[in-house]
């Protein structure tokens, strides 16, 4: 519809700068504005409606079977939405510089400017919106983030193969992935890639926080599904295209996607080995595994080691005052 949107705009602005090169010619250009901001916010409550039903994943659904066309429907529509928004705000520019060559008076040129601004911000707000509604909406078809922090940790006897969630990540992530390369601009999809790629591995390192208790088994097995679920991240920029995961040593994935996976990941990884530890000298440990790690950070992970609350804010309190001695 943007093409069909702006063909009339062009056929307009011809028929009317044959006519006049003044006021009625930038008044014109004021109902396209106008017009057209219009248009961006009718894609953004589309989107908005796409991205709230991807999201809710545990809400009004939750007794109820995923529809996977559904989903993929709405997925794909984020997708268009952003490519639209993305060629939206390309194509105003142009239009704002024939609009302003055609206007015969420089007072009547100077004020086009501040409409085409306007119109393409509104554009790459959308644009914005929209990739963030669809990296948030994966995020939640995964279900990774909730099913993490509800499992009970503590009660694991046994280490096995990855859990049942990290296989319901890999199904949603390949799923999601396929819809969005094939409806994608090349850019927007690596760009895609990347943010999903961090928000999971932020949602995971979160989730892994908010669990109840975590024992020796179940930190073992925490690191045998952050090692899968970074291995599925790494492979995201491959999905739909039949390329294997050791293909990607060879470039087939960026270095930047590479190293981003690397860095988050890393500290879920890090996260896991902490709590593998023994409780006895666990700052330290927790020191030296994730330097950057925040003495409330520490706090949990005591807790989720077994140790009394009070114990724990004692621990981090401890953290606090030795960052302080180093000036950090």
């Amino acid at each position: 519809s943007a093409g069909a949107v702006f063909l009339n705009i062009k056929k307009t602005f011809k028929r009317c700068s044959g006519l006049t090169k003044g006021k009625p010619l930038l008044a014109l250009h004021g109902a396209f504005s106008r017009v057209l901001r219009a248009y961006a916010a009718a894609l953004s409550r589309n989107a908005e409606d796409a991205g709230a039903y991807l999201r809710d994943v545990r809400g009004s659904r939750r007794n109820a079977p995923r529809d996977g066309a559904r989903v993929a429907d709405e997925l794909t529509k984020l997708c268009l939405i952003a490519n639209t928004a993305e060629w939206c705000q390309e194509t105003v520019g142009p239009l704002g510089e024939s609009m302003r060559r055609a206007l015969a008076a420089d007072h009547l040129r100077s004020r086009v400017g501040r409409d085409v601004e306007a119109t393409e911000e509104a554009f790459a707000s959308l644009a914005a919106a929209a990739s963030a509604s669809l990296v948030a909406g994966v995020e939640a078809q995964t279900d990774l983030a909730p099913s993490i922090a509800a499992t009970r940790w503590d009660l694991l006897q046994t280490v096995g193969d990855q859990s049942a969630h990290v296989d319901a990540c890999a199904s949603a992530l390949a799923s999601a992935a396929v819809v969005a390369r094939r409806a994608l601009r090349k850019n927007t999809f690596a760009f895609f890639c990347e943010k999903l790629a961090a928000a999971l591995a932020a949602a995971t390192d979160g989730a892994v926080l908010k669990s109840r208790r975590v024992g020796d088994f179940g930190a073992q097995q925490l690191l045998l599904d952050v090692q899968s679920v970074k291995k599925l991240l790494l492979e995201l920029p491959l999905a739909g295209d039949g390329t294997a995961f050791a293909e990607t040593a060879a470039g087939r994935v960026s270095r930047t996607h590479q190293r981003l996976v690397e860095r988050e990941t890393g500290k879920c990884e890090a996260l896991c080995k902490v709590l593998m530890s023994p409780l006895e000298g666990i700052r330290d440990t927790f020191t030296a595994l994730l330097p950057e790690g925040s003495p409330a950070d520490l706090a949990a992970v005591c807790e989720l080691k077994g140790m009394k609350k009070q114990d724990a804010a004692h621990a981090a309190q401890t953290l606090r005052a030795v960052r302080a001695a180093q000036g950090r």
